[in-house]
């Protein structure tokens, strides 16, 4: 049986919806049958679509003529076609975004008062840690964290807006090498 039957089976793993939807089994396989476009006594036994190949020719320079801006694949000796960029013009960027606030790694919170600056780093996200950071200054435990012992001393205010990220750091034992050197640097 001829491996392009499977296009139509029922099994999901072998099934080709659009081809199934496009033509059924029955029709492909006449067409198949009757559809010759060399000439049988001069076949190139080591070409296996020798007998297509002019059909394969011919729509390859139709193509190319009339859609030059497209690009041509071939893959298997079967032809592809595609515009630059196409899908991902339709599909946009399949992953969202993260905002960096969202993001672990080394972060600095500037004072809004004056010139000082906290560096640390977390593994969690950094909005996170800066709540944390706001809930020591707001019940008093300014023990737990250098940014609420600051701010409460010198009766200053430390805002969201002044929270960014330096370097998102994913790998966790990096993340005190990372804070050394951008405390060094800064």
């Amino acid at each position: 049986m001829s491996r392009r039957r499977m296009f139509w089976e029922q099994r999901k793993d072998k099934q080709n919806i659009l081809v199934a939807d496009a033509l059924s089994r029955d029709r492909i396989e006449f067409i198949m049958q009757n559809l010759h476009c060399c000439d049988n006594d001069q076949l190139d036994p080591s070409d296996k679509f020798i007998k297509v190949r002019p059909l394969f020719d011919k729509l390859n320079k139709t193509f190319q003529e009339y859609a030059p801006y497209w690009e041509q694949h071939n893959i298997n000796n079967n032809l592809v076609y595609n515009s630059k960029n196409e899908l991902q013009m339709l599909l946009g960027n399949p992953k969202d975004k993260i905002d960096n606030n969202e993001k672990s790694g080394i972060y600095e919170i500037s004072c809004k008062n004056c010139d000082q600056k906290y560096i640390g780093h977390t593994k969690r996200s950094i909005l996170t840690r800066f709540k944390e950071h706001m809930a020591h200054l707001k019940y008093g435990r300014t023990e737990k964290s250098y940014v609420a012992q600051y701010a409460f001393d010198n009766n200053h205010r430390i805002v969201i807006n002044n929270l960014k990220l330096i370097r998102n750091v994913t790998n966790i034992r990096q993340l005190d090498a990372f804070e050394s050197v951008t405390v060094l640097t800064n």
